[in-house]
């Protein structure tokens, strides 16, 4: 849950959008909240603390758990999933459409991320990009879990 606090460090509102006090002319600056450990949303990824790089044209991995209410994914859960995609400024890119680029263990709990073999990621950063899980149940796909994400071109 995202609460939006004014520069003292108090909260005005919350992700609902309501305001807690008047802001007046103070300009907010807005504080989320990653851990996901609230009702709302109970899905999580291990270690989402750091920037992920990202080397375009590299095979590094950025390997992740998923877990549930803070619980490891099983293998009956695992092998539900049909996909997986990360939204990375605004775009989505799928294991359907790059299926080099991601991967899951149907017994680890873990989900294996090779981004760097998308060759259209752009260069920056997102530090609110979404991992998406698909599932037989939930072939739309759920967002799981935000991952702070830093892409680079090696040779430059």
């Amino acid at each position: 849950m995202a609460v939006i606090l004014d520069q003292a460090g108090n909260p005005i509102a919350d992700m609902s959008g309501e305001f807690i006090e008047d802001l007046g002319s103070v300009f907010p600056k807005v504080i989320f909240n990653t851990s996901f450990s609230n009702t709302t949303n109970l899905h999580s990824l291990s270690n989402t603390t750091k920037i992920e790089m990202v080397y375009l044209g590299r095979d590094n991995s950025i390997v992740k758990e998923l877990r549930y209410n803070e619980v490891l994914l099983d293998s009956i859960q695992m092998a539900d999933i049909t996909g997986v995609g990360v939204v990375y400024k605004g775009v989505l890119y799928t294991s359907a459409q790059y299926s080099d680029a991601f991967g899951w263990s149907t017994t680890t709990g873990r989900i294996n991320l090779i981004l760097g073999r998308i060759p259209s990621l752009p260069l920056g950063r997102d530090s609110k990009a979404e991992v998406v899980i698909y599932t037989q149940t939930h072939p739309l796909g759920i967002i799981w879990a935000p991952l702070d994400i830093r892409v680079v071109d090696p040779e430059s």
